[in-house]
């Protein structure tokens, strides 16, 4: 940590000394938060999750920004914001409506949100509502305002992904106080964490999550005869593109009903499925 933090100061002061800082957008991020299966050396947390997992813990990392002029030092802001966001937020800087030019010049699509007028304090919300959590290619999770749903969940760096049957989560609800924030968890409904509010209100979610797949099917038969018959060995692969449709609805008791819509889908390959089979022939009989 002493070698982080000196290599970042001479990084900031190589700017100053040569006039940039004014000038120059400074952000400090990383990729992933603690790698608990590895401490010490990959540090700890006191929030469920660590680094190769989709919880809260790995895909919440610290993100700070320093634009003189710009960004007013010593905000904090707690909206959703991914990292794919910072290449359009921060092109915007130098170039009006990136994302747009890219996809008339060269047919790119570019997944990030403008999220300047945030930073600047011009909007009181994030310009992204929700996200999508992916292990590689495997949707895990997505977040909405402040809830998140586990669709799959993988404990450690080291653990297997395990696909969560039932739907059951946990719903972290961020509640606003008139100095503060707090935090709370319910199950199924919602509990007033700050001030004098009283319990109450309730959570409507719906999350559909339809799957087409094809069966792709491989069958070997033994050239040697096993008890007079011929046997047969088979693997069975499932393939498809489950799509997740979400939708959640809170109604407080102290704010207007909040809902948000989201969907996504992607392609994935289910668990394999091995057989056997033992077949005898007689003329047209088999």
């Amino acid at each position: 940590m002493l070698q982080h933090d000196h290599d970042i100061g001479l990084v900031l002061e190589f700017l100053k000394q040569n006039g940039l800082d004014g000038n120059t957008i400074v952000w400090y991020s990383t990729d992933n938060a603690a790698e608990c299966s590895s401490r010490p050396h990959g540090a700890t947390t006191r929030i469920r999750g660590e680094k190769m997992t989709t919880y809260e813990r790995c895909v919440c990392v610290i993100s700070m920004i320093k634009w003189s002029g710009a960004i007013k030092p010593g905000r904090t802001l707690n909206g959703i914001q991914g990292h794919q966001d910072m290449f359009t937020s921060l092109a915007a800087a130098g170039v009006d409506t990136v994302a747009q030019k890219l996809m008339g010049q060269k047919r790119q699509y570019i997944d990030g949100v403008n999220n300047q007028t945030y930073w600047t304090a011009k909007s009181g919300h994030s310009a992204r509502d929700h996200i999508f959590w992916y292990y590689e290619s495997r949707l895990m999770a997505t977040c909405m305002d402040p809830w998140s749903f586990n669709f799959a969940t993988k404990e450690t760096d080291y653990a297997n992904v395990f696909r969560v049957r039932r739907l059951s989560c946990s719903i972290s609800a961020w509640i606003p106080s008139k100095a503060m924030t707090q935090r709370t968890r319910a199950q199924g409904g919602l509990r007033a964490a700050a001030g004098n509010r009283r319990p109450g209100g309730s959570i409507i979610a719906d999350v559909r999550a339809d799957i087409v797949a094809d069966l792709v099917t491989g069958t070997w038969v033994l050239p040697a005869e096993v008890a007079g018959g011929s046997l047969a060995l088979g693997l069975i692969v499932p393939l498809g593109r489950p799509r997740v449709n979400a939708e959640l609805v809170a109604h407080p008791t102290v704010v207007s009903p909040i809902g948000r819509r989201a969907s996504d889908s992607a392609f994935d390959t289910g668990n394999p499925v091995a057989s056997m089979a033992l077949g005898w022939h007689s003329g047209n009989w088999h």
